[in-house]
């Protein structure tokens, strides 16, 4: 049985150039989890599995097993993979706002999944090496070049307290 890890990740799209909050950056943090266990194994083997099992799914595009990954509907009061993935005229379209949780089924994960793992996060992701992530607790990825003029770069980190391991 699997546990929980989580991997919040931040992708930078910016300009050329990296600067550390560049105009046309886009940020987001994913937290994954394991579907519904509470978290009481300290094996890092599972911890370092469960993340390149999560990886390995997204570069074969294995929406099955990335879905096992998380709980649905998805209930968030500030609604944030809605912001995600919609335009702000959709928002507006669909009525979503902060403070009003409007569910993200299964089949909205199916509709806009790629829109939550686009290919430069999917290729960022596998630039990350577990036991290095593992270690140092915080990773960053080269910098590459995506669709011409923009930068990507990806930042992961985790904190070994909160998934109680040691």
């Amino acid at each position: 049985m699997r546990n929980f890890f989580f991997l919040p990740v931040f992708l930078l799209i910016g300009s050329s150039s990296f600067c550390v909050s560049p105009p046309e950056s886009v940020a987001f943090v994913i937290t994954i989890q394991k579907s519904g266990h509470a978290i009481k194994d300290t094996n890092t083997k599972t911890w370092v599995n469960d993340f390149r099992t999560f990886r390995d799914a997204l570069y074969k595009n294995d929406t099955a097993a990335i879905k096992s990954f998380f709980k649905f509907p998805l209930l968030n009061k500030s609604n944030d993979i809605w912001y995600l993935v919609l335009t702000e005229k959709e928002l507006n379209t669909k009525k979503i706002s902060a403070g009003k949780i409007t569910p993200f089924t299964e089949k909205d994960f199916h509709h806009y999944y790629k829109k939550i793992f686009p290919a430069a996060f999917v290729k960022c992701l596998l630039k990350i090496k577990s036991d290095r992530l593992y270690r140092q607790e915080a990773v960053e990825t080269p910098e590459f070049k995506e669709g011409g003029a923009s930068t990507v770069k990806m930042y992961a980190a985790f904190d070994k307290k909160k998934i109680h391991l040691h």
